[in-house]
């Protein structure tokens, strides 16, 4: 009788000669089924996918260059000797039983166990040890990730700006460093960007055209001066020298000077400040006219400001006026505080900016002002009684347009000879700010009794004085307990019917502590005779905005009466809100006329 591997042999070879196909019950003729799989592999090839996801299953097709012979030689030795799988199992079964014969000691496991759990505490260690140094270095690893998106990002924003032409850069340069307080540390800055940064800030005259000095005017500075002078070519210069030290020689002044006179045809602007004592401003002047500088030509010259931040006992000399004589025939804006010059040759001035601090000031120095027939801005600000101005001549500025007018009240404060006796027939915005400090803790009445007698003096015969004004601003301010009692008083003292052009009102002060049930009166609009401005916009700034109501309720019925409501367009209440971090912010409201109504009309 034939073995099953002879029967297996004979029906494969007969397979091939008639081509037929042996599925898996061909399988099922051998016990060794792992062994028919090996063989099928070894000379079949699958031709469907079903066979490659399951070769058990496989449909087989023989191939042309298969050896029968040697397919059947390979059948019987495994009858013989067997598969190669079943001499491996049998070597596991032997290898198997010789651990299961194997019967160590006590002692041998007890020290391995020792051993490992030795191992095991050491290795512990290790990786607690290794833990904080993968923590560490998974921070360092997030740190340079997210330096490099932020490196990425800045890449990609630096791509869009190479796209951009030079001398477009060279404009936004510009445009970002105007009105920058520290605009020579900026144009280093952009210098130090990138290579093409640095060649367009070179480039860019505008940018090295700031020179600062000061009382210690290091080897330094003196350095970098020279450098900003080269680099800004014939482009104007604006000057900036500050005096912060009351000890200083003439030799600072005179290197500062010296480096900057060659090139006096080029100062725009010329700003002197002075920290210190009064000594340290004669100190410095007298210095210029060692140097013979104290009169010199800047036919360029724009702007000039002298400051002087400290308090003045007395004032600085009687010979002030012939401290600075430039000649500067183009200067068109003087700023001064404490600070007088010779306004004789000063015929091209359109802007003034005067600020008092001290009683001792020369008054008689504002009559100046008439010689300036192009002035069209004035601002002046009165920090100090007035006691010392006993002159009453009329002072009328024609050509004047813009008044700024700071003004503090006190028990001692005298403005009558100065505030109605200047005339400015033509003036079109006007800005009232006026501060009330008592020092005598209301030994004179409230503070807001000082507003009708300033008034008085200021808009004495208004509707002559301001028949062209369109815009005005009015602020007050005074102590924590009185400022709402000082703004009601300033409101209700307004006369708007003096205005008969008036189209713009501004008026900030606080209402804070004026409830329904304060004796004081609600403030209300001053109805006098004539006619009510034709007011277009009115904005508010208050902290209590809504105790106003009543006012604006009258403003808006006198509109109607004399018919002139269409002409309003807006009512914007600013409220002055306090954040948490002490910031002061102020939150725009735009009501338009159907809300203003509605506004108005609400209850307090």
């Amino acid at each position: 009788m034939q073995s099953d591997h002879d029967l297996l042999s004979r029906i494969i070879a007969e397979d091939y000669l008639s081509k037929r196909r042996v599925t898996k019950s061909s399988n099922r003729a051998c016990g060794c089924a792992q062994c028919l799989f090996q063989v099928s592999m070894m000379h079949y090839k699958p031709i469907t996918k079903a066979s490659r996801r399951d070769p058990y299953r496989a449909i087989v097709m023989p191939q042309i260059d298969c050896d029968i012979d040697k397919l059947c030689t390979m059948i019987r030795n495994w009858k013989d000797t067997g598969s190669p799988q079943d001499r491996e199992d049998r070597q596991k079964e032997l290898y198997l039983n010789k651990i299961l014969r194997a019967k160590p000691s006590p002692l041998t496991c007890l020290e391995e166990a020792r051993e490992l759990r030795l191992m095991a505490t050491n290795l512990h260690e290790s990786l607690r040890e290794s833990l904080t140094t993968l923590v560490y270095f998974n921070d360092v690893i997030l740190r340079e990730l997210e330096t490099a998106d932020k490196r990425l990002e800045d890449i990609g924003r630096m791509f869009r700006v190479t796209l951009l032409p030079d001398d477009i850069l060279s404009y936004i340069f510009d445009l970002v460093l105007e009105g920058d307080e520290y605009r020579d540390r900026t144009a280093l800055d952009l210098a130090s960007v990138c290579r093409r940064f640095r060649s367009v800030a070179l480039g860019t005259s505008s940018l090295w055209s700031v020179i600062r000095g000061a009382s210690r005017y290091s080897a330094e500075m003196q350095q970098k001066n020279a450098i900003f002078l080269n680099r800004s070519r014939t482009y104007p210069l604006d000057i900036d020298f500050e005096v912060t030290s009351r000890k200083y020689d003439y030799v600072t002044i005179d290197r500062f000077m010296r480096d900057l006179t060659p090139h006096s045809n080029r100062w725009k602007s010329f700003r002197i400040s002075f920290d210190g004592s009064k000594n340290g401003v004669n100190r410095f002047f007298e210095s210029l006219k060692k140097l013979g500088l104290d009169n010199i030509h800047t036919p360029n010259l724009e702007r000039l400001s002298i400051v002087i931040n400290f308090s003045l006992n007395s004032w600085l000399s009687d010979n002030l006026l012939e401290l600075l004589r430039w000649d500067a025939p183009k200067l068109r804006i003087l700023e001064l505080e404490d600070f007088a010059v010779d306004l004789r040759n000063l015929n091209s001035i359109t802007h003034i900016s005067l600020t008092i601090f001290t009683i001792d000031f020369p008054f008689d120095w504002i009559y100046g002002l008439e010689s300036l027939p192009p002035l069209c801005s004035l601002n002046l600000g009165i920090r100090c009684t007035l006691s010392k101005m006993t002159s009453s001549t009329n002072l009328t500025l024609s050509s004047l347009r813009h008044l700024s007018l700071f003004i503090r009240i006190d028990s001692k404060s005298s403005h009558k000879n100065l505030l109605s006796n200047v005339h400015c027939p033509n003036i079109t915005d006007l800005s009232i700010h006026i501060s009330v400090v008592d020092d005598a803790s209301h030994r004179n009445g409230p503070p807001a009794n000082f507003i009708p007698p300033c008034f008085e003096y200021l808009f004495g015969n208004a509707s002559k004085q301001f028949s062209h004004l369109s815009q005005l601003r009015l602020k007050t301010e005074a102590a924590r307990l009185d400022d709402y009692s000082v703004f009601r008083q300033a409101v209700i003292e307004l006369p708007l019917f003096s205005f008969p052009n008036l189209s713009h009102l501004f008026l900030e002060g606080a209402m804070k502590g004026l409830a329904r049930s304060s004796p004081l009166p609600i403030p209300k609009a001053q109805q006098t005779d004539g006619a009510f401005p034709s007011l277009k916009v009115v904005e508010i700034q208050s902290l209590y905005s809504e105790m106003l109501r009543p006012w604006v309720q009258d403003v808006c019925d006198l509109l109607s009466l004399q018919s002139k409501w269409e002409n309003f367009e807006k009512l914007v209440i600013r409220k002055a809100v306090e954040t948490d971090n002490g910031t002061i912010v102020n939150t725009p409201t735009t009501l338009c006329k159907e809300e203003l109504l509605l506004w108005s009309k609400e209850e307090n």
